[in-house]
């Protein structure tokens, strides 16, 4: 009776460890594989900046306000 409890309760605790692993990790200061959070945070936020700039030259090319009209044939300064 008490070795099949023991028994249970060492798979009970090796399945714990195996499920949840070292909750501490070798890296925990990686955000990723290979980054930390800070530079996570910056790259995502120059990602964002560059995106939002490039949607108003997109915008521009689509109303076409990004040049003077080419319909004349003298061309406004």
């Amino acid at each position: 009776m008490v070795r099949t409890r023991f028994i249970v309760s060492a798979v009970v605790v090796s399945g714990c460890t195996a499920l949840l692993g070292c909750s501490n990790g070798l890296t925990p200061e990686l955000h990723s594989y290979s980054e930390s959070e800070e530079q996570y945070r910056h790259r995502h936020a120059r990602v964002v900046n560059n995106n939002s700039r490039l949607i108003w030259d997109d915008l521009e090319q689509v109303f076409l306000v990004n040049r003077t009209s080419r319909l004349h044939r003298f061309p406004a300064p």
